[in-house]
Order: structure tokens, then sequence, then C-alpha cells
């Protein structure tokens, strides 16, 4: 919560109601009412504005508690393609999000069905990803110098279907570091965050 903030909030809204109830206030004394009957209105008067009073403030701290100033965390839905070039997609938002947590729920694409993705795939071997997915393996085929190294809490869970199809689902969140090495090449480094965060 940022404490200026919330003082610059409530002393808007304090302002409003002092302005109205300051309104009231000299009408009511204008009114001809009924004797005794002023005293009951006055009353009744002010147990509204203090029920007012308390939901706007409840709204207030409510509102700058339970909804801090943080920033929004970014999100990956497109596929990850590992074995046919990504066109860029996924390292560039690796790039602009580095040092950052990030959430991604999306599928790691692995599937085969032409001479180029039979050759990215001997680079490093589905089976080999799927018993060990720390490995090392390719973004962007295999000349990008671009490459992916995820540390899962979980194992992702492998599907297969026809046609040389193989995805590994990944869901949750994770902080994106690079390392630069011989080659030239590039690791970006997926940790995935033991909880979830914002939401």
């Amino acid at each position: 919560m940022n404490p200026l903030a919330f003082v610059t909030e409530a002393g808007k809204i304090a302002g409003i109601g002092g302005l109205a109830l300051g309104v009231f206030l000299l009408l009511f004394r204008k009114i001809r009412l009924p004797q005794g009957s002023r005293r009951h209105l006055t009353l009744f008067m002010w147990l509204v504005w203090s029920i007012c009073a308390l939901g706007i403030l409840a709204f207030v701290v409510g509102h700058y508690l339970q909804d801090p100033d943080t920033p929004d965390i970014p999100e990956y839905r497109n596929n990850i393609s590992i074995t046919y070039p990504d066109d860029g997609k996924f390292v560039e938002f690796l790039e602009s999000n580095l040092g950052r947590t990030v959430k991604i729920a999306s599928y790691i694409e692995m599937s085969l069905s032409n001479e180029l993705s039979y050759e990215i795939e001997n680079s490093f071997g589905i089976e080999s990803f799927r018993e060990d997915p720390s490995i090392v393996i390719p973004i962007d085929g295999l000349d990008s110098g671009f490459y992916l190294q995820f540390d899962f809490i979980r194992p992702p869970h492998a599907s297969y279907g026809g046609t040389g199809i193989v995805q590994f689902s990944i869901d949750g969140y994770f902080s994106i570091t690079r390392t630069y090495h011989s080659g030239p090449s590039m690791i970006y480094h997926l940790t995935q965050v033991p909880v979830s965060i914002g939401g």
C-alpha cells in the first residue's frame, strides 16, 4: 500500500463529504419543523452520515490493502516452437522481461514432420528432454544462437499425437535470466517459481 496515495484518496472523499454536510446543515437550519422533531431528525441524519463515512473508509482501505501497487505480471500463451523456427516471438518476450518473473501458460512444441524438424530434434533428443527437462534446447532453429534451459519444479507432461505431434504442457511462473557462451550463443534460463504470485 502506498501511504501517500491512501491519504490523498481519503482526503478527496473527506473533502466532498465535508462540503455536502456543510450544505445540508445550512439548509437544515432554515427549514421550519414541528417542535421536538428537529432533534430526532438531526440524530437520524448523523447516523446516516456515520454509516456513509464508515462505508467510504472501508472502501478506501480495502482498495489499497487488497490491491497493492504492484506491476502486472507479463504472460505468454503462444506455443513455444522448438523443432520449427519460432520467428523470434518467444525470444523477444524473454528479452523484454529479463530479470522479471513471468507467467507461461503454453506448450513446448517438438513436433516432427520434415527434415528440418528432425535435424533440430537430433541436436538434443525429445526423449532426453522428457527424461531430463533441464537440458539445453535450441529456440528459433540451430543457427539462431539462442537456447533455453528450464528449471521445473515438476517435469512437464508430454502428449503424443499422430503425424509426429509431440508437446509438453507448461503452466506456471518463471524467473528469467540470460548467460552468454561461445559460438556466440545465449542461453535463457527459466526457473520456475515455487509459489503462485499475482493470483
